[in-house]
């Protein structure tokens, strides 16, 4: 009797709670070595491991923020909470938060973290010099009035940070503020500029590029002292991505043309030439690869989801119909126990049979068979998936209720 309350409000909630709405998307990808990892809407995979780690078990959900630190080692921001992984098999809870962070990044050499919150009780960014296990508020930088938008580092101890005015007198004003987080001192790099909205996109040592307005919407790329050296106007579609080079002497830009394709931009001196690479692939995010350049697509026009442009040559790297199963963790760790458990779900979207329901290290789960798997019937089965209406199976919320009460009893 005492789940027989917490059953029935789940049966009465809609699919889309605990179900993906959207197919399969590659939505970030992060680079250490020879390793990268893919961060999807469903969760995360790797070319370290076979299989996947469902966003289910760190809660997640489908628009998560992910700053990885290292190749098993990831700070993972939901709508309300952050969990971070030293091993991506167990997630332990770092804080509870009231909104999903505006943005969050990490330097993997010194292990910080960063996250920008806008909310009204805790508004202000956020550091953790621990791999993400524990936060505070840099209390120097004053936020009260900005609405923060991006953050990344350009060193190990210096943040750039995007945000613009949120008083009724400066609605909009840009600032792009440098963060010497070991001086704790601030300066506005765009200070003047008359640019507005501004989005960070990607910043190294040898430059910056972002996202801003002044006479429109713009992509500009420059270093500190000209952050605005050079840029990319008329924008057709707002970029899904963008990199720069080490020395700031080459970006791109993914997304630029009705959301396909990569601009590559080569400086010589003040100027700066563009060459159009991967014209036909909806390129959603880029990274830095061994020389080369991973970009993650959209699954629109192409075959694959993640891909490596070396030079000007589009090689494919890899795609999710690959997966097979939950990546194999220890028994009793959260991927283990509640990966198995949306494993149905997801197999159907990526064309997989589902087969029967694994519950893996807690076989008082074990159903049997998917849902959609019944015989001796004409009428059409619930496949268990994400509708526009609908509510969940009920086999299905019963794997999920007793599943996430065995893995969440710990946090």
């Amino acid at each position: 009797m005492r789940y027989l309350l917490p059953l029935l409000i789940l049966l009465a909630l809609p699919t889309q709670v605990f179900a993906h709405a959207e197919p399969p998307l590659a939505q970030n990808v992060f680079t250490f070595g020879d390793t990268w990892i893919l961060k999807a809407n469903f969760g995360v995979v790797s070319s370290d491991y076979e299989g996947f780690v469902c966003e289910e078990s760190f809660l997640g959900g489908d628009r998560y923020i992910m700053a990885a630190v290292g190749p098993d080692k990831y700070v993972t921001f939901g709508e309300t909470a952050i969990h971070s992984t030293t091993d991506g098999c167990e997630f332990e809870l770092v804080k509870q938060l009231t909104q999903t962070p505006a943005d969050a990044y990490a330097d993997p050499t010194s292990e910080t973290v960063a996250y920008l919150d806008n909310s009204d009780d805790a508004r202000g960014v956020w550091v953790s010099t621990d791999a993400g296990s524990s936060f505070s508020r840099l209390d120097f930088l004053n936020t009260e009035e900005l609405q923060l938008t991006g953050v990344r580092f350009s060193s190990p101890t210096t943040l750039i940070l995007s945000a613009y005015e949120r008083s009724p007198d400066a609605m909009g004003a840009g600032q792009l503020l440098e963060v010497d987080l070991e001086s704790e001192t601030t300066t506005n790099l765009i200070d003047g500029s008359g640019i507005r909205y501004p989005y960070i996109l990607d910043a190294t040592a040898g430059g910056v590029v972002w996202l801003g307005r002044r006479d429109a919407q713009a992509v500009f790329i420059g270093d500190y002292t000209n952050p605005a050296k050079a840029e990319i106007g008329e924008l057709v579609s707002w970029p899904s991505g963008a990199v720069i080079s080490d020395d700031g002497q080459t970006v791109w830009v993914s997304g630029l043309d009705e959301g396909t394709g990569v601009r590559r931009g080569d400086f010589e001196g003040q100027d700066i030439t563009w060459t159009q690479l991967a014209v036909d692939v909806t390129a959603s995010c880029l990274a830095k690869w061994n020389g080369d350049i991973l970009m993650c697509s959209a699954r629109l026009l192409e075959d694959a989801d993640l891909y490596r442009i070396d030079g000007e040559t589009l090689e494919p790297i890899t795609n999710f119909e690959v997966i097979d199963g939950p990546r194999a963790c220890p028994a009793g760790t959260d991927v283990a126990t509640v990966c198995p458990i949306v494993w149905g779900e997801f197999a159907q979207y990526i064309g997989k049979d589902p087969g029967e329901f694994d519950m893996g290290t807690n076989p008082q789960l074990d159903m049997g068979t998917s849902p959609d798997m019944a015989t001796g019937s004409d009428e059409p089965k619930d496949d268990g998936c994400a509708t526009a209406q609908g509510h969940a199976p009920v086999p299905a919320a019963i794997l999920l209720l007793f599943g996430f009460f065995a893995v969440r009893r710990r946090h």
